[in-house]
């Protein structure tokens, strides 16, 4: 029913384009099967080019659910799986970068189950880069990259906690552009319009102003 249904429709022939197709059969890939919890089966599973996972779903009871998956993924992700392929050097910068543009591509995903897998991701990539290094700015970026993936998820007020608990070098001009952008993005959200425009007014950043011309 799933080949008829899913695979064999006429939809997948685009879809197939971001990603690529694999079958496996887990009664010959068993330790496939044991790396990636296989209980069950059907299981679908998209992962990075890693092998990280970032979403699956056990079970079929009709193609709905998985095309909105699909659907959702952004069309050109080479840069993230250029990323991802380098995280085995378990170098704190490429983990913080990593995150970063999980966050970034987290944000524009439409479908939710998909977009929380990605904004997921990058928290754990966040939190295993401020574990990983010495280095203070990389600690503090991956502190703030990690609020930033609340403000996407709407959590405003506890992004707003977390900015005024953290204790961040605002000497710095990179990091203190990274916090106005954070309050910024949260009294939006919060639509205290005075505050957002304070918090909007000392971000220098281009890229981060950027969005909130959008």
């Amino acid at each position: 029913m799933m080949d008829r249904e899913l695979w064999d429709d006429d939809e997948m022939d685009t879809l197939a384009n971001y990603f690529v197709p694999v079958r496996i059969d887990i009664d010959y890939n068993r330790s496939l099967a044991t790396k990636y919890l296989v209980k069950g089966i059907p299981k679908v599973i998209i992962a990075l080019s890693n092998g990280d996972v970032v979403w699956e779903m056990m079970g079929y009871s009709g193609k709905s659910e998985y095309l909105q998956v699909l659907r959702s993924l952004p069309v050109n992700l080479t840069e993230l799986f250029e990323l991802a392929i380098a995280l085995s050097g378990k170098d704190p910068d490429t983990y913080l970068q990593t995150g970063i543009m999980l966050q970034k591509t987290g944000k524009n995903i439409t479908n939710p189950g998909l977009k929380d897998a990605f904004l997921s991701l990058a928290h754990e990539k966040f939190r295993f880069s401020e574990k990983q290094t010495k280095d203070l700015k990389i600690q503090q970026k991956a502190q703030l990259y990690s609020i930033l993936v609340d403000v996407t998820k709407g959590s405003y007020k506890k992004a707003q906690k977390g900015i005024e608990k953290g204790t961040f070098d605002q000497n710095d001009p990179e990091i203190a552009d990274l916090v106005h952008y954070i309050l910024a993005g949260c009294y939006k959200g919060l639509k205290d319009d005075q505050n957002y425009l304070r918090e909007k007014g000392l971000i220098i950043n281009e890229d981060f102003l950027t969005e909130f011309r959008e």
